[in-house]
């Protein structure tokens, strides 16, 4: 199977995936409709413990959590700068030697913009590969050489504080629609359909 064989049948599969997730999610917008339509009383006593509020922010919080490795870095330098010396030589002998371009080429069925895309990555491959021979080497020879740059730019930026506003309940379309739910259960139904 080549790449181009694999990367549509991804395509598809993730497209009959988002079908069918649709479909669900119409299906029981369709039922709860429906149900609000003929039985509004029923409907909110039965799903009245199904409403409930649940956060994301605990359960992401350890993707927020910031691990430092400095000291480990700082302590056994030679040894870190080393790693990074073998991962920016694996790097520059792949993709400035052994990459050959029409060959992938031949593997890849690529537009005009994905060749494009490749020859960009490609060629911020490149570049990195020669940034992370520079760090390597300054974190091999001299890592207090890389202290002050890296206390300018170590920050830890907290996506946790931007998402807070999405994290507030607004129940807004709940009083809604236990003030007018035939309403609400016909707008859910047309929607549905």
């Amino acid at each position: 199977m080549n790449a181009h064989l694999l990367l549509q049948a991804i395509a598809d599969a993730s497209l009959e995936t988002l079908f069918t997730a649709l479909l669900l999610g119409a299906l029981f917008g369709l039922m709860a409709g429906v149900w609000l339509l003929l039985a509004p009383a029923h409907f909110f006593a039965t799903t009245a413990g199904w409403n409930r509020w649940f956060s994301m922010r605990p359960w992401l919080k350890f993707l927020e959590t910031p691990y430092y490795v400095e000291r480990f870095v700082y302590r056994y330098h030679r040894l870190s700068g080393g790693l990074l010396l073998l991962a920016a030589a694996w790097v520059f002998v792949y993709f400035w030697v052994l990459y050959d371009r029409e060959r992938v080429l031949q593997r890849l069925v690529l537009t005009n913009g994905g060749i494009w895309a490749l020859d960009g990555s490609v060629l911020i491959l490149r570049i990195g590969s020669l940034a992370i021979a520079a760090v390597g080497l300054l974190v091999w020879l001299r890592p207090s050489l890389l202290k002050s740059p890296e206390s300018r730019v170590n920050r830890w930026v907290s996506t946790r504080r931007w998402l807070r506003p999405l994290e507030i309940n607004r129940p807004l379309t709940d009083s809604y629609a236990q003030r007018q739910p035939r309403l609400a259960g016909l707008i859910m139904v047309i929607l549905s359909l």
